[in-house]
């Protein structure tokens, strides 16, 4: 793993760097989480009656059938809730409520309530809990009776004075389910808007006085339930393992992006460089006033058609005549137009397999490949009949005198030369502007 990222680019590198950071960011994340989840992330809502609640008792005279006693004893810290049961009505009762403040308090939330209540030794140990609810679609301002009474029935009071009661022990109270007759959406439990809570004696209870000291109903939860926490982790991961391999895409094709465009700049490079090449090749192979071949470039057209070119070969080779008098008289700036202009004019009337050689100064060789010396002896007659009937700079009366000699078998390509060179000399002592051929 480690040589395959030395060998990636950088921008793969960092980002296989950040993901391994990101990873372990997110494997931090979730233990911290779900162990502050496990043992804090607690929230509590404390009701007391103290802060601006409306506390009050009921009994069951209300119903014009019975004769209990329910009072309450205000103090500064607690009430003292007492019952005074008459064995009159069916089934006597005595309820404390606190209502919560402002339009009701969520606590679908929630997992348990505790209830700080103690009673004397002669209490009865037993309680009925009820947490009212306004249900929408069901309860009616008006009426309320219509409020949805969830309770716990039978819960025996701690006599440490704190008795826990989980939310999910409540129930909707049948009695209400007789009276109202809900559609199964409102049938269940529900706490998303409670507005108050009761205690109240059992249904079995013997006559005679009882009594609670309420503190507060504290109600327990978590800030985020597990089910959100667990949802909100796996999004993250979720979006983790969606984002990575996607940045991870885009980074390979934006690589592959600049890979393509470094290739397409080396290959104009290359190109380039080809052509700069090729330029210098030429220049080595080309004598620079002229743009005739220069002895290499001779050389280079030879190695050609001994590979490629069956004989014969001929030579041909010619010089101006009285150059050294243009120079002396008209100068070397002329002289150097005189030399372009002939050497322009030669390739002019040349055929595309012959080439034209600079051997110096106003010497020039032309290669006729695949030409025999009658061919050669022509061509040359041609050249020199053009040159002397062409103008020239400063009405230069110029003409040329050639040397032919053509290849012979086994004879070494210096040698032809020569032999040309020779039949060039004979022209120039036999009175210039002349074709003389080595036969």
């Amino acid at each position: 793993m480690s040589s395959a990222l030395s060998s990636s680019s950088p921008l793969i590198r960092k980002l296989i760097v950040y993901a391994r950071l990101t990873l372990v960011l997110l494997i931090i994340i979730t233990v911290v989480l779900l162990t502050w989840h496990r043992f804090g992330m607690t929230r509590t809502y404390e009701l007391t009656g103290r802060e601006g609640a409306l506390v009050r008792v009921e009994d069951d005279r209300s119903t014009g059938k019975g004769a209990t006693v329910a009072t309450l004893e205000r103090t500064d810290k607690d009430f003292m809730f007492g019952c005074d049961i008459v064995q009159m009505f069916k089934w006597p009762y005595c309820t404390l409520a606190l209502s919560v403040p402002q339009m009701g308090v969520d606590l679908s939330d929630f997992s348990h309530m505790t209830l700080n209540i103690t009673h004397p030794s002669n209490s009865a140990p037993m309680m009925r809990v009820r947490l009212i609810n306004f249900d929408d679609g069901m309860t009616e301002v008006s009426n309320w009776r219509s409020f949805k009474v969830n309770e716990v029935v039978g819960i025996k009071v701690d006599p440490s004075g704190k008795t826990v009661v989980p939310l999910n022990w409540f129930g909707v109270a049948q009695w209400w389910k007789d009276s109202f007759k809900p559609a199964v959406e409102h049938s269940s439990v529900n706490l998303d808007r409670v507005i108050r809570m009761e205690i109240a004696t059992p249904t079995m209870i013997k006559p005679g006085l009882h009594t609670y000291r309420v503190k507060s109903f504290q109600m327990h939860g978590k800030w985020i339930s597990k089910t959100q926490l667990l949802g909100a982790l796996v999004a993250m991961w979720i979006l983790f393992s969606t984002a990575w391999p996607i940045a991870f895409a885009l980074a390979m094709r934006r690589e592959l992006k600049d890979n393509n465009t470094r290739l397409a700049l080396l290959a104009q490079i290359n190109r380039a460089l080809e052509l700069e090449s090729a330029e210098l090749a030429d220049q080595a192979h080309t004598d620079p006033l002229t743009g005739a071949l220069n002895r290499l470039g001779l050389r280079d057209a030879l190695m050609r058609t001994s590979m490629l070119l069956a004989p014969p070969m001929s030579i041909i080779f010619t010089d101006i005549d009285f150059f050294k008098n243009i120079n002396d008289t008209f100068g070397h700036q002329v002289g150097d137009d005189v030399l372009r202009l002939f050497s322009s004019r030669i390739t002019a009337q040349l055929r595309s397999t012959d080439k034209l050689v600079r051997w110096g100064g106003e010497e020039f060789l032309i290669l006729c490949e695949s030409t025999d010396v009658a061919l050669a002896t022509a061509l040359a007659e041609k050249l020199r009949a053009a040159l002397a009937g062409d103008s020239w700079p400063k009405a230069i009366p110029l003409t040329a005198s050639f040397g032919v000699a053509q290849h012979r078998d086994a004879e070494e390509i210096g040698d032809v030369i020569e032999r040309a060179d020779e039949q060039l000399y004979r022209a120039k002592h036999a009175g210039r502007n002349r074709v003389q051929t080595d036969v």
